[in-house]
């Protein structure tokens, strides 16, 4: 569902937040020239193993020249930035992606009640095994458009997502979103006459 948004790609592409790339390894199997960066450096060689041009870096300052990429992929990495992060990598999705391009946010939906049923069964397991839970944020719909739009991003498409059921529902708020729609996702595009600015 969400390599689907990316559509056809002319050009290479950037998996921010890559992990070791399962979400990007369709499009580097499918020839996409693929560039990848993750903060975590055991995540960055298991990226390069399969096949990712990787680095090690943050989102908030993307090592890549301007207008760089036909597409930019963040997967699951909004829930562990600050609302100035989030603004802050939205800026630079804005910045290395080409006019023209499209990308694709998807982050963890912390409301819908999947998420809130599973939640105290994973932080048990995270008190069993030693660990202190991870709390996770749900930065909210409205700061991600709203920062997209200040870049100068249109807004194609925005809804959620189940993996449980592979479904995606386009209305964020309707009753199956609150109840499965565990990720939100945001399909965004740059407008060709963004070459002229």
């Amino acid at each position: 569902m969400v390599l689907a948004r990316l559509g056809r790609i002319d050009g290479r592409c950037l998996d921010l937040a890559c992990g070791v790339g399962l979400t990007s390894l369709p499009l580097v199997e499918a020839g996409v020239e693929v560039y990848g960066i993750d903060f975590n450096a055991t995540a960055c060689v298991g990226a390069a193993r399969n096949g990712i041009r990787v680095c090690r870096g943050e989102g908030t300052a993307l090592p890549f020249a301007d207008r760089s990429f036909a597409a930019v992929l963040v997967s699951e990495l909004l829930q562990y930035l600050t609302d100035a992060q989030v603004e802050a990598m939205v800026v630079e999705v804005a910045r290395v992606l080409a006019p023209g391009g499209r990308g694709v946010i998807v982050w963890r939906n912390g409301r819908a009640a999947i998420h809130r049923m599973a939640r105290p069964v994973y932080q048990t397991f995270d008190l069993l095994r030693g660990r202190s839970p991870v709390h996770l944020r749900t930065p909210h719909p409205e700061l991600v458009g709203r920062a997209a739009r200040a870049t100068g991003l249109a807004t194609a498409e925005f809804g959620t997502i189940s993996a449980l059921t592979r479904q995606y529902f386009a209305a964020p708020d309707g009753l199956a979103s609150r109840c499965l729609g565990a990720a939100y996702m945001m399909v965004l595009t740059k407008p060709e006459a963004s070459a002229r600015q």
